[in-house]
């Protein structure tokens, strides 16, 4: 495609070293636009992240030879996760699964009482867990009790309680996972965690980095991104900060973390038309946005549909209550 005036001016900007966050929609031909990076400078080994393996497998067959495409997960396993290849479930390593009961027994964890309210062992182990894994998504560097979730219907002075009471058993759980030989249950976040924790694995080795889908990145990559901004290494963030869709998975808007960085703009959609475009716009006011799109796809009609090819649902439950009433 031919590239516009913006996109022009990101590319130049990125041809001078420059670190930068791109605003960008769908359609908006960014993918095109990180191409003509790495066709504009051949000798610059480029490295593109982004969370979705379909978006990955996508971009490779449209980057030339100096951009390499990967997941997080699959960098992160290249370089830490291979480590603990044989505590991963399934295609990697064993089926076993301990249950929450030996969770509770390898932990030590017994009966919690609170007034008026009994947590069991296997709770308990269960909570130690979900903790682990609040802390694996998060930015955190160290983890305590404060990342076990809250338990619906107890006061927040019972939640103290029993989060000081499970301080030392997430700890004792975080030590296992560390662990290569380790025996609780090992899942593919943990080791993205434990890589972005280790500064000598971590630091990628490229001359650019560029993270696509940079609004819907997972809190533990950030610092790993910082880190990379404050060693003065190019850095290119690229995403929708209005289209952040995974915020309940842990994830964070990582474009909001570089306010320094140059910040080009994309708001020509080349997927729709501006039909489109405006009800977009009406979206894009209520939510304060300092943005609006310009649509130049195909014709675009806004209005009902007798038989729909796909259905919106905000929630689970709706989904399967629509299909019920069908």
């Amino acid at each position: 495609m031919d590239l516009n005036e913006k996109q022009l001016a990101a590319c130049a900007g990125f041809n001078r070293g420059e670190s930068m966050v791109i605003q960008a929609p769908g359609g908006a031909g960014k993918t095109a636009v990180i191409a003509e990076f790495g066709r504009n400078n051949p000798t610059k080994k480029i490295y593109y992240f982004a969370f979705n393996k379909e978006i990955v497998e996508s971009a490779k067959t449209k980057m030339p030879a100096n951009v390499k495409c990967y997941t997080i997960h699959g960098y992160a396993f290249g370089r830490k996760g291979s480590y603990y290849k044989g505590r991963l479930p399934n295609n990697y390593g064993t089926n076993y699964r301990m249950s929450n009961k030996a969770a509770a027994e390898f932990l030590g964890l017994a009966v919690s009482d609170l007034e008026g309210r009994t947590i069991s062992a296997s709770k308990c182990a269960s909570l130690v867990m979900r903790g682990v894994s609040n802390f694996c998504k998060s930015s955190s560097w160290q983890i305590s009790g404060w990342h076990i979730p809250h338990i619906n219907g107890i006061m927040p002075e019972d939640m103290k309680i029993v989060r000081d009471t499970l301080d030392a058993a997430i700890k004792m759980a975080w030590s296992d996972i560390e662990n290569t030989r380790g025996k609780l249950n090992f899942s593919h976040e943990h080791y993205v965690k434990l890589w972005a924790m280790d500064p000598r694995c971590s630091t990628i080795a490229a001359d650019a980095v560029i993270i696509d889908e940079a609004q819907d990145v997972m809190a533990c990559v950030i610092p790993v991104l910082q880190r990379r901004a404050r060693n003065n290494k190019q850095l290119v963030i690229v995403g929708d900060e209005y289209q952040a869709i995974n915020e309940w998975n842990g994830a964070e808007n990582s474009m909001a973390q570089f306010p320094d960085f140059v910040k080009y703009t994309f708001d020509i959609s080349y997927r729709f038309g501006q039909g489109i475009a405006d009800l977009a716009n009406g979206w894009l006011e209520a939510m304060g946005a300092d943005m609006r799109l310009t649509g130049v796809g195909p014709d675009s009609i806004i209005g009902p549909v007798e038989f729909p090819d796909a259905i919106l649902c905000r929630t689970n439950a709706d989904t399967i209550k629509l299909q019920s009433m069908r």
